[in-house]
Formats: structure tokens, C-alpha cells, sequence
């Protein structure tokens, strides 16, 4: 996904951004087939233990936070108005959140539709309606305006149109992806701007948001009603805590805001060093990296000692060691990449990387497709009578990497 401010693409960032998609696409396929070993898999709640899936959002969380200074700096300088500025952050976490709810909702639709048909219309909407145009087509600014207004309205039709099995409207079903990186670039674009690019204050940011994981709002309520010692104050702070419970109810600051937030605002000092590292001497970088993942492996053992590192209860010690082993990834990819300009051959993950949200988009995409004409062969990927469960995600994953490169290379690009 693209910023508010245009700067230079950053390869090392555009290929962690790629390598977290890809393994996206390549374990949420391969959940769907029984025989998938569990090393491949986001590991089951009530487990202290860690499987390939559970990085993928917090990699790609990382890189999301990593991209706002570089994205920021201008902005800060004072180079353009303020207002616009965050008019902009807004309405990039409103289309994520509108996106996530929509799709999160999609495969409960319970219209007398054609099986996946209104999930196929709102996919192709979405890649339309926030689709730039290769400049080589010289396609006019109102044909394209049109093109996005008419993909909105069909949007907007769908939605009011929506209806689930039970006979209730759009729901907010955990948010979806989308609406989850929505919240973690809000608070990490917020968490920026409040320090000034400062590492140090970011740091303090994330680790008290990591500290509020499975923070329960209605525990603090039930704790100001029993203290009548507050007096006067009482029913004032019992208001106050009502409304942060049911608040939580949608939000959910303890599995959403906390880990995940922290997560984004970790990324952002990731992206402060990376600012920092175009005046500075490699071995000079290097140090404050090192520095920077001495401390996420004392954070991830303290907390890993304190709460293990279950997923499902959003243990900070989850997102550090993820974050811990996508740095060392990056850190490999900004010296031979950015520092060295060396790619060799694997231009085609920073095309990724820098596609992002069309490639998210293009899974289910061609599933619903797939569905609607009525070809068996994916499902029959996934039978235990093949040799291997890999065979089905390798497809699909190389099939969606393929085209994304390819439509990237010819200048199509979805941003927000």
C-alpha cells in the first residue's frame, strides 16, 4: 500500500512486504487441507507454541509501521498542510476497515445468489474502485474517476444489499484482515506523530501497548463499583468504564490495540533507523540494529517466562520473536538490496511488496471464480489422495505471486 507522501520505493522494504503476502497466501490455503502438518499452520489456541502461520500479520504489521516514517518525513518538515495530512491517514483507515468488514462478511452472504457470485462483484469493486491506471494508457483523470465512483456505487449497493444466513445485516467479524492492519496503521501513524520520529518514545509506546494484551475493560468496571471509597467521583468513573466496555465490544483493545498496535509501533522505529541509515556509515546502522534485536530477545524471553507465547491469548511474546526474526530477514535484505543495489533475480518480490493489496485481494478473487465455474480441480488439490498437502498453496501461491509481479511490471497498482 502506497502513503500519503510520494518518496522513493524502498526495495528491502518492498521484498519483506512481498515475502509476508506470499507466506499469507501459501498457509491460509494449506489451514484448508487436513493433512497440512501443524508446523504449517497458525497454531491452535491453548498452545504454547509457534507455527509458520502465526508471522505472517505481524511481519506484515512490521513493514506497515517500518514504511510511515519514510513516508512521514516530508510532512513533518512541514511541507504540506497538516489538516490534508491527516485527512489522509482517516480515509486510508476507513477503506481498510470498510474493506475488512466487507470481506470478513462475504462468505456468510445468504442472498438466493449464485454460490460466491456477491463475494466476485465486491472483490472485482475493490480491485476497481482503488486500481491506478498505467501511465502509459494515458487515460484521462475523469475516465478513471468515473471508473472508481461507478465501483463505489456498486459497492455501496452490495453492502445494502447484504444479507447473512441468520438474516442479519454486515457485521463486524473480527474486522478481517484488512480492518486489523486498518487499527495497527492508525495507531502506529498516530504513535509517530505524537513523538516526532522520536525512537525513543517509540519504543515506550509499543512496549505499554504490548503490555495491554488481553487488557479486560470490564474488570477495571467491576473494580470502580466496588470501591466506595471513591465518594462522589464514583459514578462518574463507572460511566466512564461502561462505555470503554462496550467499546471493547467492537474494538477489542486487548487482542487489537495492545499486541497488534504495538506491533505497527515497533515497525515505526524499524523505519526511523531506516530513515537514519541513508546519512550514516553501514557499521553505524548495524549497531543500533544489533542493539535493537538484543532487546526484542530479552522483551520476547521475559514475556515468553511470564505468559508463553500463545497466539490465541495475543502473548506479547508472539510478536517478538516474530518481529525478532523478520528484522534479521530485513537486515539481510537492506544490505544486499538497498545498501549494495544487488537483487539477484528477486525483483519480483519487491513487485509483490509494492502490489500488496491486489495480490491479498486476488486470492479469493480466484477462488469465487474458480466457484462460479465450477471447477472441481482446486478442491481435488486438496485430497488426501496426492502425494504431498503443499501441492495446492505452492499452486495457488505461485499462480497469485506470478500475476501480481506481472500486473505490477505493466504499472497496475492498487493503493489506498
Amino acid at each position: 500500500m502506497n502513503f500519503p507522501t510520494e518518496t522513493r520505493r524502498i526495495p528491502s522494504l518492498d521484498m519483506m512486504r512481498g515475502l509476508a503476502v506470499i507466506l499469507m497466501v501459501f498457509i491460509t490455503d494449506a489451514a484448508g487441507i487436513f493433512t497440512t502438518p501443524n508446523w504449517l499452520r497458525v497454531s491452535e489456541g491453548g498452545r504454547d507454541n509457534l507455527g509458520l502461520g502465526d508471522f505472517c500479520l505481524p511481519w506484515f504489521l512490521l513493514v506497515c509501521g517500518a514504511a510511515i516514517p519514510i513516508a512521514f518525513q516530508q510532512q513533518l518538515a512541514g511541507n504540506k498542510n497538516r489538516w490534508l495530512f491527516a485527512y489522509h491517514i482517516l480515509t486510508r483507515t476507513i477503506s481498510l476497515w470498510v474493506m475488512g468488514i466487507l470481506m470478513a462478511n462475504a462468505p456468510f452472504f445468504g442472498g438466493n445468489w449464485r454460490a460466491g457470485l456477491w463475494e466476485f462483484v465486491l472483490i472485482t469493486a475493490l480491485i476497481v474502485g482503488w486500481m491506478d491506471w498505467p501511465k502509459s494508457l494515458n487515460v484521462s483523470t475523469t475516465s478513471q474517476s468515473l471508473f472508481r465512483i461507478t465501483a463505489m456505487i456498486i459497492i455501496a449497493v452490495l453492502a445494502a444489499y447484504y444479507g447473512s444466513r441468520d438474516g442479519q445485516w454486515l457485521t463486524i467479524r473480527g474486522w478481517g484482515t484488512l480492518g486489523v492492519i486498518g487499527w495497527g496503521y492508525l495507531i502506529g501513524a498516530c504513535a509517530y506523530l505524537l513523538t516526532r520520529g522520536n525512537a525513543a518514545g517509540l519504543v515506550a509506546i509499543s512496549a505499554i501497548l504490548l503490555a495491554a494484551a488481553n487488557l479486560d475493560p470490564s474488570q477495571w468496571l467491576t473494580r470502580i463499583q466496588a470501591r466506595s471509597e471513591l465518594g462522589s467521583l464514583q459514578p462518574y468513573l463507572v460511566k466512564v468504564a461502561e462505555y470503554w466496555v462496550r467499546l471493547d465490544s467492537y474494538v477489542d483493545f486487548g487482542a487489537l490495540i495492545g499486541p497488534l498496535g504495538g506491533c505497527v509501533t515497533l515497525g515505526c522505529v524499524v523505519g526511523v533507523m531506516l530513515h537514519n541509515s541513508r546519512s550514516e556509515q553501514v557499521r553505524e546502522t548495524l549497531k543500533k540494529f544489533a542493539g535493537l534485536l538484543v532487546g526484542l530477545l530479552v522483551a520476547a524471553i521475559i514475556y515468553d517466562a511470564k505468559f508463553g507465547v500463545d497466539r490465541s491469548q495475543m502473548s506479547p511474546a508472539w510478536i517478538l520473536y516474530s518481529i525478532l526474526v523478520a528484522c534479521n530477514l530485513w537486515l539481510v535484505m537492506w544490505l544486499f538490496a538497498d545498501r549494495m543495489e544487488k537483487l539477484w533475480g528477486v525483483q519480483w518480490l519487491a513487485d509483490i511488496g509494492a502490489n500488496a493489496l491486489f495480490a491479498f485481494l486476488l486470492v479469493p478473487w480466484l477462488l469465487t471464480l474458480f466457484q462460479l465455474m465450477r471447477w472441481d480441480i482446486y478442491q481435488q488439490l486438496g485430497q488426501e489422495s496426492f502425494w504431498n498437502p503443499i501441492w495446492r498453496p505452492a499452486i495457488i501461491t505461485v499462480l497469485v505471486a506470478s500475476l501480481t509481479a506481472f500486473i505490477s511490471r505493466l504499472g497496475w497498482r492498487m493503493h489506498l
